[in-house]
């Protein structure tokens, strides 16, 4: 009965989490210098963050893979001189020449990738995850006027048609010259509804169809060893 009580809990917690949104938030400063700024997290922490302005290099905050500690270094540095076994490259070039084996192709499920069925399964997968992940808040402010007036019109149209909401506060100018324009992007992804997209891709028949070629391969090719 504990056990069984533990195994809720952890679901529970697993459930709680999958729930937990994953945001993105991007901004873009197009002026002078350039310069953007990117940030990543999930639920209330943030993961990463990133920072580039023009002239420079990009810099990285948050959790991740940073630099080896020294003392890990010396000891994978010594691992190496200990596992090392003196052999040279005239050592192997003077060595028995290896019976030369079959070739096997590389890729022998490749009639189950490239056919039709299972291209549709991944672009509908990819749609989903697009859709799923695409931009919710969008906002352009600043001040923006191209060398001719005609072409400065031609950008405020296309704005109004595809995003009216999300350029209000910009300015077009038509007798200046001037980029001064601040683009804020933010979205959001769900790691459950990303887990069930990715489980119903898995189940779809290419799929399975695909990976039932890839055990069947597995199997023989352990078997003939």
């Amino acid at each position: 009965m504990t056990i069984v009580v533990i195994v809720t809990v952890i679901l529970c917690i697993l459930a709680a989490l999958l729930c937990l949104p994953a945001t993105y938030d991007l901004t873009v400063y197009a002026g002078s210098p350039f310069s953007w700024h990117g940030a990543v997290a999930f639920g209330p922490k943030d993961l990463r963050q990133w920072r580039f302005t023009w002239g420079g290099h990009i810099e990285t905050t948050g959790e991740g893979i940073g630099e080896i500690d020294e003392s890990v270094a010396d000891g994978i540095a010594k691992a190496i001189e200990e596992t090392d076994t003196g052999i040279t490259y005239e050592d192997v070039k003077d060595s028995e020449k290896p019976v030369e084996e079959a070739k096997e192709p590389s890729f022998p499920w490749l009639k189950y990738v490239l056919n039709l069925s299972f291209i549709q399964a991944c672009l509908s997968l990819l749609a989903s995850l697009v859709h799923h992940s695409r931009i919710r808040q969008l906002t352009l402010d600043g001040a923006l006027g191209l060398p001719q007036p005609h072409e400065t019109g031609m950008i405020a149209g296309f704005l109004y048609s595809l995003v009216p909401a999300s350029i209000g506060t910009l300015d077009f100018c038509y007798t200046d010259e001037i980029i001064d324009v601040t683009i804020k992007a933010k979205g959001r992804m769900y790691p459950a509804v990303v887990a069930a997209y990715a489980l119903r891709f898995i189940l779809c028949r290419p799929v399975r169809t695909l990976g039932l070629a890839w055990y069947r391969f597995r199997k023989d090719e352990n078997h003939g060893k």
